[in-house]
């Protein structure tokens, strides 16, 4: 969200470098503003003391705003001479979900010559604005920040940067991808008018499915809706924002080479993923027995079984934990041994670190974070959006 509203600001500002590419400082900046309606873009600059302005467009037609790049004024087409007593021009030959920028360029005749006095073009900036309600973006709302999902709820944000203000904003949502898409009563979460975000909230899902949403927004026009282009499709599970597992340590306390631990997961849990070989720092297992402090002692997750009985090598592309799965897990301290306090001791835990495992619940992003906490009995898998 951060990131497109940067993108916003550099829609809604131009971008003004320090030099002039112009007849060396003899040109002034004209700086000036698009406010757009259903059917048009109105182009506005503060009027200066020239004889005739000349209005220059170049066309946009991409399917996202990160699309748009600066081009060279050789891609400006003339559309426009006005009288240089007026400070604004419509441009009523717009398309809806195309985005326009223009140059403006004022002139002053001075001995039955016309001379260029004001320009607002500058290389390597872009200042575009599209007519009617752009489609909008819909993106995951409840990946930790603001709001988190949940197996019983999940958040979304509808955006747009660009464009006519809306009114008011609706939600659809189906549960395949392509098709069956129907209006819900998703709640918009914080007051006030829909300006460039909202969060919504829908309370209506079942634990466990996996649903596909779409949103488009509307203005009213004499009693009448008239509604954007359908965002692209967002896939939100509802899930288990964190993993939970109850775990148990089935190698008894004491000196040992290797240890096995029992874990089993939720049935509201996304799949975890543990990974073979350790991005960067390994797993540690700590623990504290009587007055020693065992420190973080490097283990390394050797094999897996179904059944306590039959081992098998962990796959190349990790092990997966599904929802309502009881796996085995052979952990191996990498010094050779080490103490291991089982369920006991003053703590007894077993960090995975960062990115070695993946969880994939109802949060979208975010680094994993797996700690098992043997004394107590349980683990979580956290997908922490900072990391």
């Amino acid at each position: 969200i951060l990131m497109l509203a940067a993108t916003t600001a550099l829609s809604m500002a131009p971008m003004m470098p320090t030099t002039d590419a112009h007849a060396a400082g003899k040109v002034k900046k004209l700086k000036y503003t698009l406010n757009p309606a259903m059917k048009s873009i109105k182009v506005k600059w503060k009027k200066k003391k020239v004889s005739y302005y000349v209005i220059y467009r170049t066309e946009f037609k991409v399917k996202s705003i990160y699309q748009i790049n600066p081009v060279p004024i050789s891609r400006y087409k003339k559309v426009k001479k006005v009288s240089g007593k007026k400070s604004s021009w419509t441009d009523k030959k717009v398309k809806p979900n195309h985005y326009y920028d223009y140059v403006i360029k004022g002139y002053k005749k001075c001995g039955g010559k016309a001379k260029l006095v004001y320009n607002s073009y500058r290389p390597g900036a872009t200042y575009y604005q599209c007519p009617g309600l752009q489609q909008p973006d819909l993106i995951n709302g409840g990946y930790g920040e603001n709001y988190s999902n949940s197996k019983d709820r999940l958040y979304l944000y509808v955006q747009r940067t660009d464009g006519v203000r809306p009114a008011g904003v609706v939600i659809y949502r189906s549960e395949k991808e392509q098709s069956g898409y129907k209006k819900i009563k998703a709640r918009k979460v914080e007051k006030g008018k829909f300006e460039y975000g909202s969060f919504y909230v829908d309370k209506t899902v079942s634990p466990g499915k996996t649903y596909y949403y779409k949103a488009r927004t509307y203005v009213v026009k004499k009693g009448r809706k008239l509604y954007s282009p359908y965002s692209e499709s967002l896939m939100l599970p509802a899930l288990n924002f964190t993993g939970k597992y109850s775990v148990k340590a089935m190698t008894a306390a004491g000196k040992v080479k290797e240890f096995v631990v029992r874990m089993v997961s939720d049935r509201y849990n996304g799949e975890l993923t543990l990974k073979r070989d350790p991005v960067d720092e390994k797993p540690v297992y700590m623990t504290r027995a009587g007055k020693k402090d065992y420190g973080n002692q490097e283990v390394a997750l050797a094999a897996y079984s179904k059944d306590n009985k039959t081992w098998m090598a962990i796959p190349k592309d990790g092990l997966k934990v599904t929802a309502g799965q009881t796996v085995y897990l052979k952990f191996r301290f990498v010094s050779g041994s080490g103490f291991f306090s089982a369920g006991e001791g003053d703590w007894s835990d077993l960090d995975f670190m960062y990115d070695n495992t993946s969880y994939a619940g109802s949060a979208g992003f975010g680094a994993t974070a797996t700690r098992l906490d043997l004394k107590a009995g349980t683990a979580t898998a956290f997908p922490d959006y900072d990391n």
